[in-house]
């Protein structure tokens, strides 16, 4: 009797280890990618992403490219009605399986065109805009950096969790950034007397222009707006 309990004990180890097997290591993800082309009739693009990073570059015409986990493949959707691309992955908070972690989406973008809206939500993942032009970009991003060569825009909010910032040339009106963990750094087209800032960093170093604060920093002006907020890093305007 000891040996037949012995014996269904192991076949059951046996069979359990099997089954962890096939479902949590050799069940893991697979890769897969696809290319879409959508013409030069676009005016806003709206990202969703939960594991990615994504990179905006120059293009015929507006398309997107994306290689990586077969699980988290977004999905892309264009409205002909408001001329928007709209481009959502999957959620990967209630994936049990093994997720491939290096997912590449990249959007193409005709030269010389100024959108009216630009929008990302990421969780995971670093952003690269490029060369941006829109009325209004929005960005908020939990976990990875961003930056950009160079930004036109009457309004941009960005909200960041965890990642540096760093906007190269940046040519808009009405700039609002807060991050809690990392650096910011904002290469303003114009002349910073002109515009009326507000900055503040809990804990860091604040440089606007060629002058250095601590804590906080405020000056009035009507070229545009610049408020910049950091918990944990330094802020740089210039």
């Amino acid at each position: 009797m000891k040996k037949i309990y012995l014996f269904i004990l192991t076949m059951i180890t046996i069979g359990a280890i099997v089954f962890g097997f096939f479902k949590y290591i050799y069940s893991t993800d697979k890769s897969t990618s696809f290319s879409e082309e959508y013409g030069k009739n676009v005016e806003n693009i709206v990202i969703d992403g939960s594991l990615m990073d994504i990179k905006l570059k120059e293009g015929d015409s507006f398309g997107v490219d994306y290689s990586g986990s077969e699980k988290l493949c977004p999905k892309v959707e264009y409205s002909t009605n408001s001329k928007t691309i709209t481009i959502k992955q999957p959620d990967n908070k209630n994936n049990r399986k093994a997720i491939r972690e290096d997912n590449d989406l990249t959007v193409f973008i005709p030269a010389n065109t100024k959108l009216t809206s630009f929008a990302i939500t990421l969780s995971l993942g670093d952003v690269s805009l490029g060369n941006l032009s829109a009325d209004t970009i929005t960005i908020d991003s939990a976990l990875g950096s961003l930056k950009a060569s160079s930004i036109v825009a009457d309004k941009i909010n960005v909200v960041a969790n965890l990642g540096d910032i760093n906007l190269g040339k940046c040519d808009c009106k009405d700039i609002d950034i807060e991050a809690n963990l990392g650096n910011i750094e904002i290469d303003v087209d114009g002349n910073l007397k002109d515009f009326s800032i507000t900055a503040e960093a809990s804990l860091g170093n604040i440089s606007i222009g060629s002058d250095s604060y601590k804590g906080n920093f405020s000056q009035t002006g009507n070229a545009g707006t610049i408020k910049v907020k950091c918990d944990l890093g330094n802020v740089t305007v210039e």
